[in-house]
């Protein structure tokens, strides 16, 4: 088997799963933010309602204040905006990594695509660089989902 045929197979697949990473992690910003965004507008609106029915002694006063506590019990409770915030910098450092090793950046990835002249040992190195970058961004999102996990837990109790 042509050794410079799987380094190039090897970099098709891993950058295959960072597109794949960065698309997953696109959706879930985008699911956060509208969520969050949603929800915060809701309360926005039932709090403003809830002091008008309150000032007018409407009948909806009571139902007003239940969809309120209930919005700010979600709000409170399913931390939306820290799982934006979470993944929104995953996603930054996958997309910054993944242009720097296109572009081959060579501060970053010492590769053979720009500079012909280097060996394949070279190449390996860039593409092993990569490797463990991707996974490191990927391993510390997942590392804070399961700490902010255990400590909304721990609070909980």
């Amino acid at each position: 088997m042509n050794d410079s045929n799987f380094n190039d197979r090897k970099e098709e697949f891993l950058a295959s799963t960072c597109d794949k990473k960065i698309k997953e992690y696109k959706r879930k910003k985008f699911l956060a933010y509208t969520i969050l965004r949603g929800s915060q507008m809701t309360l926005l609106v039932l709090s403003a309602l809830t002091t008008y029915f309150i000032a007018t002694q409407n009948e909806w006063e009571l139902i007003s204040a239940v969809f309120t506590t209930i919005f700010t019990a979600i709000l409170s409770t399913f931390k939306f905006q820290e799982d934006w915030i979470r993944t929104s910098k995953a996603l930054m450092e996958l997309e910054a990594e993944r242009s720097a090793y296109i572009t081959k950046d060579v501060k970053r990835y010492l590769t053979g695509v720009c500079a012909p002249e280097m060996s394949n040992q070279e190449n390996e190195r860039g593409l092993a660089l990569f490797t463990d970058r991707i996974n490191t961004v990927i391993r510390k999102e997942y590392q804070d989902f399961i700490s902010y996990t255990e400590k909304t837990l721990e609070e909980g109790k």
